[in-house]
């Protein structure tokens, strides 16, 4: 019954810019990473926006600044994986971002000093995103934004997908 769908609740929504290809179930391995078996629970994977114009000028075209803004603006995304120049564009907003000591503690920026900003993580290198099909051809930096009612999740992610 549709009505049954009401009873939901996303966990975590991801957005990775430029992740068109990309294996979604992903987010069933961070489920399953997470020892939740809990089927009102979702984790969200997507994959819908692309950072770069088809006519190949390299700006982004009108509908995925749309996609991507909509996302923000309407405060669905938790994270996005993404690339500098999206990255910065956000992180010169003030206090729209996590700092990364606030969300994973000053431990674990300590121990991966080599893959933390200010107020993101470097996941370029990640097997898991690799697995899963995330190609790059420069940095990418998860971000997560300040209205996240999921930072936890967030966390729990960041630490998924460095753990192989």
């Amino acid at each position: 019954m549709w009505i049954d769908s009401f009873q939901n609740e996303t966990i975590l929504y991801a957005a990775v810019i430029n992740g068109g290809g990309m294996d979604t179930r992903m987010m069933e391995h961070f489920q399953a990473y997470q020892g939740d078996d809990n089927r009102r629970h979702k984790y969200v994977l997507d994959i819908s926006v692309g950072a770069m114009s088809q006519d190949g000028s390299g700006e982004m075209d009108y509908a995925n600044r749309m996609k991507m803004v909509t996302l923000v603006g309407a405060s669905t995304t938790d994270l996005f994986i993404c690339p500098e120049n999206i990255y910065q564009e956000y992180s010169r907003e003030e206090n729209f971002l996590v700092p990364v000591e606030q969300l994973m503690g000053e431990e674990f920026v300590s121990a991966h000093s080599d893959i933390c900003e200010k107020d993101a993580v470097r996941v370029e290198n990640s097997k898991i995103l690799e697995r899963y099909g995330y190609r790059s051809s420069g940095p990418a930096y998860l971000i997560v934004f300040q209205y996240s009612g999921q930072k936890e999740a967030a966390a729990d992610f960041v630490e998924f997908l460095l753990s192989e």
